[in-house]
Parts: structure tokens; sequence; C-alpha cells
């Protein structure tokens, strides 16, 4: 081992040890594996299966939207046409292993290519010289802290631009030593990739910083720029070329208003800063922390090695270090990276203060060194294995998340037809179970950045006043929107389960005589318009309003249970309000009074309170 001779009882005892720690290896990423076999439940799923459906039936490329009801508002579409064909081959796959094997093959493969990922950083780790407790130390801490702190392990095609992005430095990394296969796997894992996911553009980014600064150091070979660039322009060979560019910089480089407002509103484009204070980071996200910092503090030990290891290293964490802050999504990118450059410093600063060190030199230290591996491959394997034991669907049976299926089923048994205002976070799953009979107004793809800010201010704000022609009507925004968009059906959530938010559309829809409430549950509230088409189901399906002010109260104190309820206040108004409805005004107006004094700026509840309080002065009288 480590290049040292050994004599051939050393080379037995080696090659036992190598075998054990083979073995162990293999039973943690299998547990890992295990662990992520957890059901279906990213929201964007949905529409990409949709689409890959669509694509096989028609056999052709999707360009123009065909879910969502025609958009009544001007917009450039080159957003539009990039995404419904960029994701084209990710979502034809999706659709392919659902078609023969399920759900359960869909739950495979994203298991398979997230532990794919870590097997490919820990052996980027061995490779820079990193044994393996290290190794496996450092896998640890980033698995924690890309699955338990920022839960982005999804099922949707950016899963493969974490594989790929990982899969590139691999690559790279063996090309530099000249490895045949690595020269000829980098153009097609650009070309794949490019037809896969958007973030292609990342591993462009990160070929670029190999092969610049192989050109400023002179450290690069002949191979290493031809495959480099064949690789690029491989990755241009997709429906959309290199227009990802023009998609992805905006986010860095700034960007419209719109764009801006819908950025905002995306907890994936969204900085952990937004949801944390500095100093609270530490305690909300561990694991994540103690990562940047030792990627800082190994990087500031190894200052006077920084000559002896790869200087590519240090602009890529530069690049993953601000990706990382800047959005949610690319935190995945950067825990890669901050882990490898942080075994990278740490490796040098060993070579340099202790030498090399050949553990199999003598029995004793082989065999701690076996125990010590072996104890914490076994003890994070079984670990691992706890977890995906509570969690996976494969001893489960759940292979999705259902929470949206009562107001899919009850659609379908009612046969309504139309086009149907839903929330944006689960339009992917309405058009999933829904088309063609319903068109969605809205979902994750967010094709068209104006209709989502028509979509947020129905939501937040119905009651906006309408605007035409320089003159302002007393007509209610939603009424506009609804109308425009020839909107029979709307089903969205009453209230946030998450921040306890009231939902301003389903307060205004209650109290609208044109729109009945026919089918409430803990995800959604379904009206219908009071149209001759939809009589016969409204007549069928009565739900009194007591139903949904009930499911308004259950959503508000589940959220009044999280961290972050002393800092959002908007639980207790949506309490204060169901409780209004309900006819307890004395409860309403508790509430509502604790509302105001952590929002003492909000008119609209302060002219409710006074309502109340003059509706309880008169009642006593």
């Amino acid at each position: 081992m480590n290049g040292l001779p050994v004599s051939s009882e050393g080379a037995g005892k080696a090659a036992k040890i190598h075998y054990a720690i083979a073995a162990c290896l293999f039973f943690f990423f299998l547990s890992l594996f295990f662990s992520f076999t957890v059901p279906v439940s990213d929201p964007d799923f949905w529409w990409h299966i949709a689409t890959g459906k669509w694509m096989a039936e028609q056999g052709s490329l999707m360009h123009q939207d065909a879910f969502t009801i025609a958009d009544t508002v001007s917009e450039d579409g080159s957003r539009s046409a990039f995404i419904l064909k960029q994701y084209w081959l990710a979502q034809l796959i999706f659709f392919w292993v659902y078609d023969f094997t399920g759900f359960p093959g869909i739950i495979v493969l994203r298991a398979l290519i997230f532990a794919l990922l870590f097997y490919l950083l820990f052996r980027l780790m061995r490779k820079a010289g990193a044994g393996h407790l290290l190794s496996v130390g450092m896998i640890y801490l980033s698995i924690v802290a890309v699955v338990n702190e920022t839960q982005y392990i999804g099922d949707k095609p950016q899963m493969w631009s974490s594989l790929f992005s990982v899969a590139v430095i691999f690559l790279l990394s063996h090309v530099r030593d000249g490895k045949r296969p690595a020269l000829i796997l980098l153009p097609v894992v650009m070309l794949v990739w490019s037809n896969m996911h958007g973030g292609f553009i990342l591993g462009v980014l990160i070929i670029a910083i190999y092969l610049v600064t192989a050109l400023i150091f002179r450290s690069g070979k002949k191979q290493e720029y031809i495959a480099g660039a064949v690789a690029i322009l491989a990755s241009a060979c997709n429906p959309n070329g290199w227009s990802a560019f023009s998609v992805f910089l905006p986010l860095f480089l700034g960007s419209s208003s719109l764009q801006r407002g819908y950025q905002t509103a995306i907890v994936e484009m969204q900085s952990i800063f937004q949801h944390a204070r500095i100093q609270a980071i530490p305690r909300m996200m561990p694991h994540l922390t103690a990562l940047f910092g030792i990627s800082v503090i190994s990087a500031l030990l190894n200052i006077r090695g920084w000559r002896n290891i790869r200087k590519e290293l240090f602009p890529l964490y530069l690049v993953a270090c601000i990706m990382g802050f800047m959005a949610i999504r690319f935190i995945i990118f950067f825990v890669a990276v901050a882990a490898l450059f942080s075994v990278v410093n740490l490796v040098s600063v060993r070579q340099r203060i202790i030498g090399r060190f050949n553990f199999f030199s003598s029995g004793r230290a082989a065999i701690l060194y076996l125990l010590l591996t072996a104890s914490s491959l076994i003890g994070l394997g079984v670990q691992f294995s706890v977890a995906g034991n509570e969690t996976s669907s494969l001893r489960t049976g759940t292979v999705y998340d259902g929470t949206r299926e009562g107001v899919t089923s009850f659609i379908k048994q009612n046969a309504i037809r139309g086009n149907m205002f839903n929330d944006y976070t689960d339009g992917g799953y309405y058009l999933w179970r829904l088309y063609p009979e319903i068109k969605v107004f809205i979902d994750g793809r967010g094709l068209s950045l104006a209709r989502f800010q028509l979509f947020r201010t129905a939501i937040d704000n119905p009651f906006a006043p309408v605007s035409e022609t320089g003159q302002q009507r007393f007509t209610p925004y939603y009424r506009k929107i609804l109308d425009e968009a020839g909107v029979n059906i709307v089903a969205i959530p009453a209230c946030d389960s998450v921040s306890g938010t009231l939902i301003g559309l389903a307060a205004a829809l209650l109290q609208d005589s044109d729109w009945t409430v026919v089918y409430v549950d803990a995800s959604a509230a379904v009206f219908l318009r009071r149209t001759p088409d939809n009589l016969p189901v409204i007549s069928s399906n009565p739900v009194p309003k007591t139903l949904v002010y009930e499911y308004i109260m259950a959503a508000a104190q589940a959220a009044s249970q999280s961290p972050h309820a002393r800092m959002m206040p908007n639980w207790r108004y949506a309490m204060a309000y169901a409780y209004n409805g309900l006819g307890d005004k004395e409860s309403a107006l508790s509430y509502l009074t604790d509302y105001l004094k952590a929002a003492p700026y909000d008119s609209q509840a302060r002219m409710i309170r006074e309502e109340i309080e003059y509706e309880i002065r008169r009642s006593r009288q």
C-alpha cells in the first residue's frame, strides 16, 4: 500500500485488510442506497413525468405547452421554449422507467443516482490521498448536510446535474492521468447531461476552470485540452444549444423585476440567509456549517502547501461558495466541492507534517486501522439502514406522497371539466392526473413569469383594485384573473400549513355568491363557479363553510408548533379568521389582538378587529 515495499507476510495482511474494508464499504454504500429509497415527494416530478408521457405518445418534443390555460399576457417566449425542451431525455427516462416498473423503479433510480454521486466523491477523496476514515467522515458530513439539513434530494432532472457535476470532476482527474476511458467518457457525459438538464452549463464552467488553470500554470497535456474542448462542444448538441446561459446567468448578474419576484417566491432559489440569520445557521445547519468551517480552516492550515495541490480547486471552490450562498438549489454542489477541497488540503497538511505513513508496516497499526475503519463504516451503515427501515418505500409500500389524491379523485369521480386555478406547487400533480379534461392555471415549470405574478397577486391580495386605461374600478382583482382565464374550478389551500398564512383568495371565494365550495381536505378546498354545467355537482356535494373554517384552524394550529411561529405571527390571524367564521367572536378578538401586537401596521387586521369589537358590544346590549 502507499507504494512502500512490504514483506510477503505484510502483503498478505494488507490484502486481508483490503478485502475486509471493501466489504464494509459495500455495506456502507448499500445502506446509503437503502436510505434514499423514500417515497416520491418532489412536486416537480409530476410535470416532468407528464411531459415524458406526452412526448412518448406524440413521438416528438413538446414545442407548445399542452397542459396550462392559454396565456392572456404577452411575454417573451424564450423562457417557455427553453423549459419545454431542455429536460426531454430525463423526462422520457422518467416515463419509460415508470411505464415499465411503476413508482418503485423511479425510487430505485433516484437512490442509485445519489448513492453513486457520493461514491464518486469518495473515490475522488481516495484518489487525492485521503485514508478511508477521513474520506468516509467527510462523506457522512456531506450526506447529512444535503439530506437532513437542506432536504434537497428529489426526483427531478436536477438530480442528474448533481451526479454529473461530480462525475465531470472525477473524469477530469483521470483525464489528467491520461486514462483513455475518461477521455472518451467526458464528452459523452456532457452530451447526455446537456439533454437532461440546463445545469450542464455548470459542467462547461468546471471544464473551463480546469483548462484555463492548466494553461495559466502550464500543467496541462494536449489530450486534456482536446477532451475538454470536445466535451464543451458536445454540450451544445441539445434542442436549446447554449441558450441555458442566457436563462441562468440572470440569477447571478441581475434580472428583471418579474425574474426577481419569481426567485424570491421559490424556496430552492432563495438563499439560506433568507431563512435564518447568520448567527442562527450553525444551530439550524450544524453539519453544513462544520463543512464550511473545515474547508476554510484546512485551506488556512495548508497555505504553505498550496503549491503542491491542483490549482483548479481554488477557483472551483470559490465558484461553489458563491453559488451555495446565493441559492439553496446549489448547496449540493457546494457540499461536494467543499468536502473535496477540505480533504485535499488536509492530506497536504498531513503529508507536510508527518510525511507518508504506511499503516501496514506494523501488525498492531494495521489491526487498529482495520478496527477503526470497519467500526466506522459498519456504525454509519447501520445508522443509514435504520433510517431506511423507517422510511423506505421498499419496506413500507408507500411509493409517493398522496396528499393531493383526494382532490383529483373528487374531480374525476364527478367528471368535472374545464380550466382550473390552482396552487403553484400542486399544479404538476394536477396536470399529471387530470390532463386533458382539466387544464391548470400554473405549475412548477414557471413557463410565464407574468402569469406567476398574476397568480401571486390573486392569492395574496385578491381585492387589489383593477387598473384599466388609467382608471380604477372597484372590481376585485381575483375576478378579473379568473374571468379572463375562463376558470370554472379553483383548487387551493385555504391556509398554508407551514407558515399558517390565510390564503386570501380562499377567504374571498367563501364570501363570493358566484362560487361554492364542494370539497375540502387537508391539502386544498375545491370551489366551483355556479355555471349550468357545474350545478349538478354543486347540488350533490354540499359542503358547509364550517368545514373550511375548521380546516383553516387545524392548519394554523399545526403551523403554530413550528420553530418559525414566534417570528411569523400569521397563524394567529388565520385562527382569528376561522373563529370569526365559526361565530366565536371572543376567541377571534383574542387571536387578532395577539396578532396585532406582532404586526401593528396591518390596517386590514385593525379594521376587522374594530368590526368584531362592535359586534361583541352590540350582542351584549
